[in-house]
């Protein structure tokens, strides 16, 4: 038999050392590991939720300006006639809502000519990578004419057919297509997909 002095005496200094220093060192590894996953997870929901609110901003606003025309919202003194639209910029930041000018009528929006009625900025990562799937678009309108709100769609200043339509894509930088990148059609009836 072993004596139990011994074995209590082994015990208590086996107790009293600690932790080892590769015990401690495995121990923050791990957190930083940990640390490293979470955080990375969470940029990327982020990232993810960005692009969700941006779509879904722009989607609002569309159907918020045909709202206004079918409902022939007042806006200050201004000659609501001509309609609502909006206008998009490739590579833009954001869009501008705008009452048409119903003395020139050209459904589409003229700086210095048409009211603006509020300019929307989106995140200042997420910018409109293309217009209708095409690089060379440089800017597109759509107008909704009271009080049916019918759609009018132009593209660079020329007004399309009654079949047109348009597709707002937009991207997220730096980290770009296909993982950050969302559209937003809207056809010839104003439905929005």
């Amino acid at each position: 038999m072993s004596d139990p002095k011994l074995n209590k005496k082994e015990f208590t200094l086996r107790n009293s050392n600690g932790f080892t220093l590769l015990e401690m060192m495995l121990v923050i590894v791990i957190i930083s590991i940990m640390s490293v996953v979470v955080m990375n997870n969470y940029n990327s929901q982020k990232k993810t939720k960005e692009m969700q609110f941006a779509i879904q901003k722009i989607s609002d606003d569309i159907r918020r300006v045909q709202n206004y025309s079918i409902n022939i919202k007042k806006f200050e003194d201004y000659d609501i006639s001509g309609g609502y639209g909006i206008h998009f910029e490739r590579d833009g930041a954001g869009y501008i809502i705008f009452l048409n000018s119903p003395s020139v009528l050209n459904k589409a929006y003229v700086s210095g000519e048409d009211q603006i009625v509020e300019t929307i900025v989106l995140s200042p990562s997420v910018t409109i990578e293309t217009l209708n799937g095409v690089s060379d678009l440089p800017n597109a309108d759509i107008l909704f004419g009271p009080p049916y709100g019918k759609v009018n769609m132009t593209f660079n200043g020329t007004l399309q057919g009654s079949g047109a339509t348009l597709e707002v894509k937009i991207l997220r930088s730096p980290e770009g297509c296909p993982t950050f990148c969302r559209t937003v059609t809207v056809n010839s009836q104003g439905q929005i997909k």
